[in-house]
């Protein structure tokens, strides 16, 4: 018969445990009982591991000496740690250990304190059927199961670990890119500021047109008083359309070449007579 049921006990209170296993068996429950278990040839502990580890439910003769067994305890503590339901039944007036604590504090216990034993052992049977009844895949199918969903967790964080760390890359690259890109405007626009003419401003007399002298408050030809304001606009417009690249027609004297002056009658070097054809030429 397959067990269901690992029967956890100290050698001392052998009696009352192969007493546990034959209530339990006579109902059809299989039990797994050491040493009477444990096949010939097999090292002990690893029959005590495989044997808790494919029961569903651990039965625990807790007495005076369980409860300090070290290895009890270290059986009760595997059981615990694979999930599998504990049912402590109290033989002694004792109270676990801390080591023991640990591992069954949340569990509830049968006290067998007064006779006679079949009363409680048949109570003990029913609690047993009643958890094996309950559905639930066996220990190792379970703990496969949790396996194999702890392996794609673990697949699905590597593949989200992976493309976050394409993504860093790539942004680290679009951004590395973007900053050259705004080094070489910076560089041309630089370039640019630096090879284009610098272009002086040119104020001119909003009368005759005549180009004005530096800070100059009437105009050297006609007379006429400038204002700043009028000196100012003069000079931004000129300055406008040199850099639109509209170079004003310049007359030369057809005597000297001197270049004359806007609007000039006579060649302010030589003192010739300049006629309206010479200077549209």
């Amino acid at each position: 018969m397959m067990h269901e049921v690992f029967i956890c006990y100290a050698s001392s209170d052998k009696s009352v445990a192969a007493a546990v296993c034959d209530t339990l068996e006579s109902r059809q429950i299989g039990c797994w009982i050491a040493p009477r278990d444990v096949l010939p040839g097999v090292q002990w502990a690893e029959s005590i591991v495989d044997a808790i580890d494919s029961s569903r439910a651990i039965v625990l003769v807790l007495s005076a000496n369980s409860n300090i067994s070290p290895q009890v305890i270290r059986e009760v503590g595997r059981a615990a740690g694979k999930g599998i339901p504990i049912i402590p039944l109290r033989i002694d007036e004792v109270i676990p250990s801390k080591s023991m604590d640990y591992f069954i504090s949340s569990h509830h216990f049968l006290d067998v304190l007064t006779p006679p034993l079949e009363k409680h052992l048949k109570r003990l049977a029913d609690t047993v059927q009643q958890i094996l009844s309950q559905k639930g895949a066996p220990p190792k199918v379970v703990e496969e199961a949790e396996a194999e969903e702890k392996a794609k967790r673990e697949a699905e964080e590597a593949r989200k670990a992976k493309e976050a760390e394409e993504k860093a890359k790539r942004e680290a690259k679009e951004a590395e890119l973007a900053a050259k890109e705004r080094e070489e405007r910076k560089a041309k626009e630089k370039e640019k500021k630096k090879a284009a003419e610098v272009i002086p401003k040119v104020a001119l007399c909003p009368k005759c047109g005549t180009e004005l002298r530096p800070k100059a408050i009437f105009c050297h030809k006609c007379g006429a008083r400038i204002s700043q304001s009028e000196k100012t606009k003069e000079a931004e417009e000129e300055a406008k359309k040199k850099a639109a690249g509209v170079v004003p027609k310049v007359a030369l004297c057809p005597k000297c070449g001197t270049e004359l002056r806007p609007k000039a009658i006579f060649c302010h070097r030589c003192g010739t007579r300049i006629s309206q054809s010479e200077k549209a030429k």
